[in-house]
């Protein structure tokens, strides 16, 4: 055992989980994004202190600064060294403590939200946590567009102290392997039946809102967007991108009728489907949306820190 997990385990918390074993949880093999440093210049042990607690309960974490090191000799670029491990892993970590990290030379994006980003088009679930309130302004900006309450299982977990996220963390990741064991042990006994959807109809609603929308029709906009749900599942990306088109109209709908927390809740969701897609111009469109409608419900301070992010 390593120093930082004895110390962990003195403090009293490591001791009551115990080890994992291949009987209690699955071993999951975990993708750590945060910004390398913390304060800039400065290595960010938290990113190790994590990885041991990870590897004590049985995990099989991974980190840029260790494990890409079997990369050395391979003509893979940092970033799709970064896609591999994420596209093999099993669950993505990612925490803030001031910074919002680096850019990524090759896409619109910092160090981590490209990595939040990938995961979640990849499919990969998501823990995000942010340890403190001495958030620099790029990070503010970041963290206004993706603390998406819509889905309480990934919003944003605020903590007070790196022991505390570490503490938050190993919770969820036990309890998201103990659900995944659960699930692996359930489907051995269902069939595997596809769940089918009907992108046809999507395009159809969307397209008699446009209509609505373009004549001012504007209250049987909102009849039409009335049926829309707002918490769906959508397993295939065509399906997945035509809902976002979708609930983006419908948030422009909403927003008309000055019914502002139904229009944030369908922009919030399109960001979300469209970042599951991997399409980074909608994305981002859709994000510059969002501040318009936060401005339009007075709500000028998040309108501020959105566009920032969208610039």
């Amino acid at each position: 055992m390593s120093t930082i997990t004895e110390q962990t385990a003195r403090a009293g918390w490591l001791v009551n989980h115990g080890p994992v074993t291949a009987h209690r949880l699955a071993s999951l093999a975990i993708f750590v994004s945060s910004p390398f440093c913390e304060p800039a210049r400065v290595q960010w042990q938290l990113r190790e202190k994590c990885r041991d607690v990870l590897k004590w309960h049985g995990h099989r974490p991974w980190l840029y600064e260790i494990d890409a090191k079997r990369f050395k000799r391979s003509p893979l670029t940092n970033p799709e060294i970064i896609l591999e491990a994420i596209t093999h892993s099993d669950l993505v970590v990612a925490f803030y403590k001031s910074r919002a990290g680096s850019r990524v030379p090759t896409e619109p994006f910092l160090g981590t939200d490209f990595e939040i980003f990938h995961a979640h088009r990849l499919g990969k679930p998501v823990r995000l946590y942010v340890i403190g309130t001495n958030h620099r302004s790029q990070l503010r900006a970041l963290l206004e567009v993706y603390a998406d309450q819509l889905d309480p299982s990934e919003s944003v977990t605020i903590c007070d102290s790196d022991t505390q996220f570490l503490k938050y963390m190993l919770t969820d990741v036990d309890r998201y392997a103990a659900g995944l064991s659960r699930c692996m042990e359930v489907r051995k006994t269902l069939p595997d039946v596809p769940i089918e959807f009907d992108r046809e109809s999507l395009g159809q609603v969307r397209h008699a809102i446009q209509l609505a929308l373009d004549r001012q029709d504007y209250w049987s906009a909102a009849a039409l967007a009335q049926g829309v749900p707002l918490s769906p599942v959508w397993n295939d990306k065509p399906n997945k991108c035509e809902y976002a088109r979708l609930l983006s109209l419908c948030a422009n709908t909403w927003a008309n009728q000055a019914q502002y927390m139904r229009a944030q809740k369908c922009s919030r969701l399109a960001i979300r489907l469209y970042m599951e897609c991997g399409y980074a111009n909608e994305l981002f469109a859709e994000i510059q949306a969002l501040s318009g409608i936060l401005n339009m419900a007075d709500q000028v301070t998040d309108a501020y820190w959105v566009n920032t992010y969208g610039f």
